[in-house]
């Protein structure tokens, strides 16, 4: 039998919880990381209105990401964002674009 010098963390897909805001409100996000550069998930917010979004996207290049939210089924909105590191923590910040024209300010790290 002839091993192949994969790791199992390179082809392995890797989930992680975040937490940040869009806009003003708080928001968790869910988010699983594949090894295609693929990125899916779901987020909420808080105290909200209790619905969940879904999101879908790619990591087309080390520092960048671009995930569509959709709504009931629906794309609603496309998010922009940057990776950078503050206080210590990989953050990513960028822009969420409703297809009904609002943008607003998006950012998540890791949470614990």
């Amino acid at each position: 039998m002839m091993l192949l010098g994969f790791s199992v963390s390179a082809v392995a897909d890797e989930t992680n919880g975040y937490v940040g805001k869009i806009g003003q409100q708080n928001a968790e996000f869910t988010l699983t990381w594949n090894a295609s550069g693929k990125v899916n998930g779901t987020y909420h917010c808080p105290g909200g209105s209790g619905r969940v979004y879904v999101l879908r996207g790619s990591n087309p290049k080390e520092g960048e990401l671009v995930l569509h939210e959709y709504t009931n089924g629906v794309h609603s909105a496309t998010c922009y964002l940057t990776k950078s590191t503050e206080q210590g923590k990989v953050v990513w910040r960028g822009v969420m674009h409703n297809n009904d024209g609002r943008d607003k300010a998006i950012y998540f790290y890791r949470g614990k």
